[in-house]
């Protein structure tokens, strides 16, 4: 992480920097760096951006895509920024609506 936060400092304005390595086979956690100096104050090194909440923004692309094309939409398909409602299987509190139903039974 040290190595890369300087350069990523000059070429994104990026003052800090973290980490997360992951078996691939296992999923298990390896290493985590949370920050480019725990005791940088002016960097809010304490602020752990490995494990901070942030917005997925284009993360998730990958998986809609996929799962659209999977359903048969391709790059032509238009789909229109219309008010939609979508039936809920919860209530307002996260409670379920139905039973939940094994399939193997």
């Amino acid at each position: 992480v040290a190595r890369y936060a300087e350069e990523n400092e000059k070429k994104f304005n990026a003052s800090n920097a973290g980490m997360v390595g992951v078996d691939p086979k296992t999923g298990h956690v390896l290493v985590m760096v949370g920050s480019r100096d725990y005791f940088d104050v002016s960097r809010e090194g304490n602020f752990n951006v490995a494990l901070a909440r942030r917005q997925p923004g284009s993360a998730f692309k990958p998986f809609v895509y996929a799962t659209a094309f999977k359903k048969g939409y391709t790059p032509e398909t238009a789909v229109f920024d219309l008010k939609t409602q979508f039936q809920t299987t919860c209530d307002s509190e996260g409670n379920p609506l139905y039973e939940h139903v094994d399939p193997e039974e």
